[in-house]
């Protein structure tokens, strides 16, 4: 039942994708551009006769001067308005003085003060007519403004809707793809790692739809990459190369969690591997024998280009170790050498007692393969050599790399238990002697 529920939500995430995408796709289709201005109407916005906003930016450009625009005219519409309302009040009161004066004198004359009264009466008017015609130039060009604004708006929600919709789609995406390795994919550090690709990837591809959906005008967006691209490129050198390299790393042939490394004089094991830096739990340094210090190492990825590194795990789990032993010239070094093959033998059989045949276990390749005829790479080694103070006897044994400390140790207690059984074999260190001069020779 828990598998059958598993299968229906991802199919009801996949048609929730499709159906999402179809929407943004119709979405996609219809205008995402306002109006554009008449010619008269960009004189008086001053002068730009540009086709309408093509991104974000511009978006708000425009709108901002669109709403600097209708603050302007409706203060020009207000003191239209009171300028009308007293040009109204000045002709009604010229019409009533008007009226009121006779057109002929007592003589018989045209009277001049009502004939000075019209002329005025004609000046008001026209005046009321200018100020009624600019008034509904303001209306219009208001009305004209916010329908543009409006347009500017829309436009504007339909891009943010849009962008919401791809990210939204995207994530379901990504959810559901970090369910397929979950399946397919047995290795649980297979799986963190494919989880991060598609963590990573998905933000990735966020970021350049929110990037496409400010900057829609490819020719800006392309300029803007360029501009940017060389900026970061220059800025962000060691965190690109660091990302690059995180590719490299999480490869087949990189790196895995557990895996021992040594970069730069810093030997530890890796603990964490993340996009810019791998953490490093630190061995040895100030303590001897690998022991852990307890410290982590924060390691840039870009050391992978930049330095070279050892890594004793891989191909293998198993490195050389080598232990030196020097006997005395009068030594049976034969019996030495036997006596130290046979005890080296016996630690490591104890030691891979549970796993499988030795011989099967270490792969045959040339890391193994120690100088010397009919020698086999999963048996200790032991070498000759004519030292200052006697006979030096060098043993060679393959060991697992975070056994070495403790493998080591059982090696250098076994050899020292059994030569304390053969007091023949006699180990050779610094001795001064003194040597006394007969009375009367000068020394």
């Amino acid at each position: 039942m828990h598998k059958k529920a598993r299968v229906w939500r991802i199919r009801y995430g996949a048609l929730l994708c499709y159906g999402l995408l179809s929407f943004s796709l119709q979405l996609n289709g219809l205008s995402f551009t306002s109006t554009p201005l008449s010619a008269e109407s960009s004189v008086r916005r001053g002068g730009d006769s540009s086709t309408a906003p093509n991104s974000v930016v511009e978006m708000l450009q425009h709108l901002w001067q669109d709403q600097q625009r209708l603050v302007k005219l409706r203060q020009e519409r207000s003191s239209l308005e009171s300028e009308i309302e007293k040009l109204q009040a000045e002709v009604d009161d010229l019409t009533t003085r008007i009226q009121a004066t006779p057109a002929v004198s007592k003589t018989g004359e045209e009277n001049p003060r009502r004939g000075q009264l019209e002329k005025n009466l004609a000046s008001a008017q026209s005046r009321l007519h200018d100020s009624s015609k600019r008034l509904t130039q303001a209306e219009d060009d208001i009305e004209e403004v916010g329908a543009q604004r409006n347009s500017i708006l829309l436009a504007l929600a339909r891009r943010i809707l849009l962008f919401l919709i791809f990210a939204f789609t995207i994530w379901i995406l990504t959810r559901l793809l970090r369910r397929i390795p979950e399946r397919i994919v047995t290795q649980d550090q297979d799986r963190f790692y494919i989880h991060k690709l598609i963590t990573y990837s998905s933000r990735l591809i966020i970021t350049i739809i929110f990037l496409y959906t400010i900057f829609v005008d490819l020719g800006s967006f392309s300029s803007f990459l360029g501009l940017t691209g060389v900026g970061i490129a220059i800025a962000l050198q060691d965190v690109i190369v660091s990302f690059v390299a995180w590719f490299f790393i999480i490869g087949r042939r990189g790196l895995s969690i557990g895996d021992r490394i040594e970069v730069s004089g810093v030997r530890g094991d890796v603990v964490d591997i993340g996009v810019l830096r791998v953490v490093v739990q630190e061995v040895g340094n100030w303590i001897s024998n690998e022991v852990p210090t307890g410290r982590r190492v924060f390691i840039p990825n870009s050391f992978v280009f930049k330095n070279y590194f050892f890594n004793y795990t891989k191909p293998q789990p198993f490195i050389n170790d080598e232990i030196r032993l020097t006997f005395t010239f009068e030594t049976d070094w034969e019996s030495a050498v036997e006596l130290i093959r046979a005890t080296a033998r016996n630690v490591m059989n104890e030691f891979f007692s549970g796993d499988q045949g030795v011989q099967e276990l270490i792969p045959q390749d040339e890391s193994f393969k120690h100088w010397g005829t009919g020698v086999s790479p999963s048996m200790p080694a032991v070498y000759t050599r004519i030292a200052e103070s006697g006979i030096e006897v060098r043993l060679v044994y393959f060991t697992r790399v975070h056994e070495r400390n403790k493998m080591r140790d059982a090696m250098n207690r076994t050899i020292l238990k059994a030569l304390a059984g053969h007091p023949e074999l006699a180990i050779a260190y610094p001795t001064s002697r003194a040597i006394s001069t007969p009375p009367g020779v000068k020394p």
